[in-house]
């Protein structure tokens, strides 16, 4: 027997059941129709064919079947209805519950959407904002790169003064000084390099020409320079650069094959010739003779092999003091000179020109240039000796021998006028 007493009962589940009982029914129905044709013929008298006792039976049993049918539609038609009933109140309540939840979800929805705008809204404003920050931020830093530029420029400008003004002092006390001397004793001619003596122009001219090596291999080792002067702009047709020293003129030679405007200065007569007859400008002066009469900032660089070794101190300030007189602000100075780190260099093979001074370390001749006012002053140690000459084995002991005795041979200091 089937009653409702859960109300919470699944409607699919009522439902299926509804149906299950509208089916009984619908068979009671058609029993009860039946058993009703059947006592119709019986009151009629037409019998038919007389019947058996089995038939008999069987047809008691119909009878009762149908009946007990009747009897349990009568019984259970209450509850079926009623459990219909519910479950239609309970799908309704649903529908109801249903439709609220929905309302409920659209608001929600609505809700959502109104805070995802004010959220839009509110991002829009802030990238807004960011973009005025960012761009004041970004014009207040480019005003102050601009004070700084300007500012650098003037401390640049300031310290070239005082340089200039420092040099012209010191140059008054050194010319008061020499002044003095004069007076009290006879003052000797300022010697600027050793082969200045017109006697010995060919002597030294021989002389390189046996022990500095020929032309070919001096040109290869100066090659390496072309690019620093490339870079830094050097060569311009109004502000040349200034070989001091050229000599035999093989680096005037590679500049002028690099297409850069150079000229060279140099003491010794018979070196001037030779260079003159290459179709090489040079000029015959004394190297600080010459520089005291070039006017300031007009040249691009100045270049100095293998020519410091032979100066006296106080001519290798004057000629450093010149030079950045002369020079362009971002000119280049380059002096080479032979490198007493190497052992065989210092204690014996310096030594084979007899018009070499002293040997110059490397930190010593960097130190010079950089207080007479030079900046970035750079060491480069240049042509170690052949690998073949190096000792063989490779522990530090030797490694450290071979740096000593087969290093570097030369180095050279490349620096820059603010």
């Amino acid at each position: 027997m089937f009653r409702l007493t859960n109300p919470s009962i699944d409607r699919k589940v009522l439902a299926e059941r509804a149906s299950l009982e509208l089916a009984r029914l619908r068979r009671a129905e058609a029993e009860r129709r039946s058993f009703a044709v059947m006592e119709t013929a019986e009151s009629s008298g037409d019998y038919g064919e007389p019947r058996s006792p089995q038939e008999g039976k069987m047809s008691a049993r119909k009878v009762v079947s149908k009946v007990s049918g009747w009897l349990w539609c009568f019984y259970h038609l209450p509850a079926v209805w009623r459990t219909a009933s519910g479950a239609q109140s309970q799908a309704a309540a649903a529908s109801a519950q249903t439709a609220e939840a929905l309302a409920q979800a659209a608001d929600a929805l609505a809700e959502l959407d109104n805070a995802r705008a004010e959220a839009r809204e509110l991002v829009d404003n802030a990238r807004a904002e960011a973009r005025e920050l960012v761009g004041a931020i970004s014009s207040q830093v480019v005003a102050t790169s601009s004070q700084v530029v300007a500012t650098s420029s003037q401390v640049a400008a300031l310290r070239r003064e005082i340089m200039f003004q420092q040099r012209r002092l010191s140059r008054l006390l050194e010319s008061r000084s020499a002044t003095s001397d004069q007076l009290n004793a006879n003052s000797h001619p300022r010697e600027s390099v050793a082969s200045s003596d017109p006697r010995l122009d060919s002597l030294y001219v021989a002389f390189e020409d046996i022990f500095r090596g020929n032309p070919e291999e001096i040109k290869e080792r100066v090659t390496p320079y072309l690019d620093r002067l490339i870079l830094a702009g050097a060569g311009q047709s109004s502000k040349p650069i200034l070989d001091a020293g050229c000599g035999r003129g093989e680096w005037l030679e590679t500049l002028k094959e690099a297409g850069l405007t150079a000229y060279g200065v140099d003491s010794n007569l018979v070196m001037v010739e030779r260079s003159t007859a290459l179709g090489l400008n040079v000029i015959h002066s004394d190297l600080v003779d010459h520089l005291s009469a070039v006017e300031d900032e007009s040249r691009s660089a100045i270049t100095a092999f293998h020519i410091v070794e032979h100066l006296p101190l106080s001519v290798l300030v004057d000629f450093l003091d010149e030079a950045l007189r002369v020079l362009v602000p971002g000119g280049l100075l380059l002096l080479e000179t032979p490198n007493p780190e190497n052992m065989r260099v210092g204690a014996t093979t310096f030594y084979t020109d007899p018009t070499h001074r002293n040997p110059i370390l490397p930190d010593t001749l960097r130190f010079m240039v950089e207080h007479r006012g030079f900046t970035e002053a750079e060491i480069i140690r240049l042509h170690p000796a052949p690998s073949s000459d190096h000792l063989r084995g490779d522990d530090w002991n030797v490694r450290h021998l071979n740096n000593l005795l087969f290093g570097p041979r030369d180095y050279s200091i490349l620096a820059r006028r603010i």
